[in-house]
């Protein structure tokens, strides 16, 4: 690269020009390659120099020192930088338990405190404990020093204080390690509860009769290893996943926002009706019952707002899935409960629904989707009435033994032995309330022995198709 500067003391001999004269005996001579000697312009003197800009291309320097800092100072900048400095022995903290009806343990960290609390079955020789082992980084000597365990009659606590400190670099503290493990001796037990906020609960207490189970973890999730014998069991989360195996004695009720429930059931004794409710806002419900063990009447309600819901539950006193964008897939065995009702709710979800050969009394059933398509399987065992209703999804009914007619209120009806069927055409009823003109062609077909007839409206948008 070139760079040009005016020179007075040169002057180039131009021809034609009135200023030429002889060469000077000093004169000096600034040699140019041919192509920048065209570029200097005539009658002006000019000489080619090389020298270093003027400007520093080191100015970004500052800027990327300060990211790394800003980095650095985050919680994920520390981790990284301290994460082989753990201490090589964690500080353990162990207290022997004493209770009679009840137990309960808290965790108090607001956020800071990670881990997981592990309750296990000990020999009965033994005595109940529980034991936690803290892990934290060897520049936090305070944060680790204040780690506490308390215990009182059937309740322990396990505090961390630090974690509640503010300070200008709360973001770049770590958070407490926690490893727990509660032991506990087979036999009865009135209530258990477990508190964490962000610790993982691990459940392996088979041999553990309960009167009441609540366990509760924010952030973390809750697994149970082998079923867990209570007659009444809540399992609560915010963005945890809930599964593994539970007993159903009289309840279980479970509720998380963001987490997924999948779940085995194992059908116990117990008075009056087992009673099973599951909700979850955006995660998807999966829950199969074991085969019962006695006979008894069963309640089951399913609520997930965007996620699916599936399974192979029982039919007994009621059972209702609701699902707003999600897909039912439900296998349903009967009980031989009198009237049961069987509902299930879609928006724009699928719905597919079979019921299985078993003992079947008269069932109320309601079927309602949107926008989503409904099939349906019914055996030839089936008694009772069915109501299927869909906004712009077609309906499918599968089933041996199907008679099908036509009232004269446009809905259609069908029907095998004493059961009763309806398909609402909501087209139908909203081109009754804009006054539109109803234009109908009556089919009627034979198909494996079953007569069949529908109406289909013309002039209208799109109708549900009816498949049998």
């Amino acid at each position: 690269m070139g760079w040009f500067k005016t020179q007075n003391q040169t002057q180039l001999d131009v021809p034609g020009s009135a200023a030429a004269g002889p060469p000077a005996t000093n004169t000096t001579t600034t040699t140019t390659h041919p192509d920048e000697t065209e570029a200097l312009l005539p009658n002006e003197s000019y000489r080619l120099e090389r020298h270093r800009p003027s400007g520093s291309k080191l100015w970004f320097l500052p800027a990327v020192v300060f990211l790394l800092m800003m980095s650095f100072l985050t919680r994920e900048g520390a981790m990284w930088f301290f994460r082989s400095n753990w201490v090589s022995e964690a500080r353990n903290l162990s207290v022997d338990i004493d209770y009679t009806d009840g137990l309960g343990f808290w965790i108090e960290g607001n956020g800071k405190v990670e881990g997981t609390i592990d309750v296990v079955e000990i020999p009965q020789d033994q005595k109940p404990r529980l034991d936690v082992e803290v892990f934290t980084l060897t520049w936090d000597t305070e944060g680790f020093k204040s780690v506490q365990l308390e215990n009182t009659e059937g309740c322990v606590i396990l505090k961390c204080e630090r974690a509640f400190r503010k300070s200008f670099f709360q973001r770049s503290i770590p958070p407490v390690k926690v490893r727990a493990k509660l032991y506990l001796r087979p036999g009865k037990l009135q209530d258990l509860l477990l508190v964490a906020s962000n610790l993982n609960i691990n459940l392996d207490i088979p041999n553990i009769q309960l009167s009441s189970a609540s366990f509760t973890s924010d952030l973390g999730v809750i697994k149970s290893i082998n079923y867990v014998n209570s007659l009444d069991i809540e399992l609560h989360t915010v963005s945890g996943d809930i599964s593994g195996k539970f007993d159903l004695h009289e309840k279980l009720r479970v509720r998380t926002e963001r987490g997924k429930v999948s779940i085995q059931v194992a059908p116990g004794e117990g008075e009056g009706y087992a009673s099973t409710d599951i909700k979850t806002s955006s995660g998807n419900i999966a829950i199969n019952f074991d085969e019962p063990k006695t006979q008894r009447s069963y309640r089951t309600i399913l609520h997930a707002h965007s996620g699916s819901i599936s399974g192979r539950l029982f039919l007994g006193k009621g059972l209702s899935a609701k699902s707003q964008t999600g897909d039912i897939d439900l296998h349903i065995i009967g009980t031989g409960s009198r009237e049961p009702y069987l509902k299930t709710n879609t928006e724009s979800g699928l719905t597919r629904i079979t019921i299985e050969k078993s003992p079947l009394e008269k069932i109320l059933s309601s079927h309602t989707a949107n926008s989503g398509d409904i099939n349906l399987f019914y055996p030839s065992t089936w008694e009772g009435e069915l109501h299927a209703k869909s906004g712009t999804g077609d309906i499918r009914i599968q089933g041996d033994g199907l008679e099908i007619t036509q009232d004269s209120e446009g809905l259609h009806s069908i029907t095998t032995g004493a059961a009763l069927l309806f398909l609402h055409c909501l087209i139908s009823n909203f081109a009754v309330a804009t006054g539109a003109s109803i234009g109908f062609s009556y089919l009627s077909f034979i198909h494996s022995g079953v007569q069949a007839s529908y109406t289909r409206c013309s002039n209208t948008p799109k109708i549900p198709n009816v498949y049998f």
